[in-house]
């Protein structure tokens, strides 16, 4: 009872509380502490019971495979690593790490898993941009023979259908490639984890982005053709000297993250403060959230669900020692990054120092006050003699003036009208400002 305590203390309550994914926590012989609603809900288990071993849930071909996770785990105390499980009820994407308290004891294996359904267009969340009615799909039995293939593969391989069907792909493949992706069939089947890469087919002039699947009786095998991308990604690799040049100008720290938050891009501000506040190199393929300032750790990660659901979210924050009156109080942004076609790809975070804001608009708004002060000073020492000069010219008496000197008075008396107008002005101007 008192572990269980534990670790709904220690564990972040977005998890522990998340209705999204599978989270679990193992002791280190695999017997289950823990097990969040849709963790019990996925594998059936309503009336959980504490010390359900883990392998249980497993098949018998991936038992050994789990325990080797769980040892690189408890040998790593530090990293986080993947594994994908496969279900009948679907496949599920897991990562693992070491669950401590404050004082570093150790509390159990943490893992947190999202699950991909053979139903939905047999896609792993991986290949999420395959589109099986247009992209080459053929399936493979244990055999090596064709058991599937839609109308893109028929016309890739150039033959009949039913003429391509239990044929070994070796025998039928255009092209000599088959060769070297047959080492690529065999690893994924013997290591039941998914494979992707990409390969220029000479004889068709085209890139393909190949993507293997393992499934229990057989293998998905995509081909995507991505030539038009390979040409973007050179159209934009010429560009990334005006894109650096965007990140480089920001008066903002900025990171640029995919859509598993891992950073892609990043300025010198932000490589700067990395170094400052966590004393280590910030580097193109990290996880964003081993890179997160002191302090902000608990709002990044009580927000995250609501980040990668693509809301943007924005907070101010210190980042100091507590109580230094020289801390910095940045304003933190993270925000989605969308394709024409409104899909999710990616984020940007951005943080900038408000308090240097604060004190500049401190500074301007004590210089305004004092111009404001200068000017009303102005319109009173001015305001004083010109009403003396106008009354003086009203007690002239004209009548001794001859003329020439009567219109020297009336130009007296108009330029003295406007210069009195002038400062009406500027004095109405002051008042607006105070008002």
């Amino acid at each position: 009872m008192l572990r269980s305590k534990e670790i709904e203390i220690y564990m972040p309550s977005y998890l522990y509380d998340s209705k999204n994914l599978l989270v679990c926590v193992l002791d280190a012989d695999g017997q289950i502490l823990h097990g969040g609603e849709l963790f019990k809900s996925f594998f059936s288990l309503p009336k959980f019971s504490l010390f359900t071993s883990f392998y249980s849930l497993t098949q018998d071909s991936q038992k050994s495979y789990f325990e080797d996770i769980m040892l690189e785990v408890m040998g790593s105390p530090y990293e986080i690593f993947s594994a994908v499980q496969y279900y009948p009820r679907g496949n599920v994407q897991w990562e693992f790490s070491l669950l401590k308290n404050n004082d570093g004891d150790f509390l159990g294996i943490m893992g947190i898993g999202t699950v991909r359904k053979e139903s939905d267009s047999n896609i792993l969340a991986t290949t999420e941009n395959i589109r099986p009615e247009k992209d080459i799909h053929f399936q493979l039995d244990q055999n090596w023979e064709i058991i599937h293939l839609n109308d893109a593969a028929e016309a890739f391989f150039g033959g009949n259908r039913h003429g391509l069907l239990n044929q070994k792909v070796w025998q039928v493949f255009p092209n000599s490639k088959i060769y070297e992706y047959a080492l690529e069939f065999k690893k994924v089947k013997e290591d039941k984890r998914e494979r992707i890469f990409e390969d220029f087919i000479p004889e068709l002039g085209r890139w393909y982005q190949i993507h293997i699947d393992p499934r229990l009786e057989h293998l998905d095998v995509f081909f995507k053709d991505t030539s038009e991308v390979q040409l973007l990604e050179n159209e934009l690799s010429r560009l990334g000297y005006s894109f650096d040049a965007v990140l480089n100008g920001s008066e903002e720290a900025m990171i640029l993250l995919s859509h598993d938050l891992r950073v892609l891009r990043f300025n010198p501000k932000a490589a700067e403060q990395v170094g400052n506040f966590l004393d280590k190199k910030i580097q193109v393929g990290d996880k964003f959230l081993q890179n997160l300032l002191p302090g902000i750790e608990q709002k990044i990660l009580g927000q995250l669900e609501s980040i990668i659901s693509g809301h943007e979210i924005c907070f101010e924050k210190e980042i100091g020692t507590i109580g230094n009156p020289n801390n910095k109080l940045f304003q933190h942004r993270i925000f989605p990054v969308r394709d024409n076609m409104g899909k999710l790809i990616g984020f940007v975070y951005a943080n900038r120092d408000v308090r240097q804001d604060g004190d500049l608009v401190l500074k301007l708004s004590k210089d305004y006050y004092n111009l404001r002060e200068v000017t009303y000073q102005q319109f009173l020492e001015l305001r004083s003699p010109l009403s003396s000069i106008l009354g003086l010219l009203e007690l002239l008496d004209k009548e001794q003036l001859d003329n020439e000197n009567r219109k020297y008075l009336s130009y007296i008396r108009i330029l003295a009208d406007e210069l009195d107008q002038i400062i009406r002005k500027n004095s109405k101007k002051v008042n607006d400002s105070i008002h």
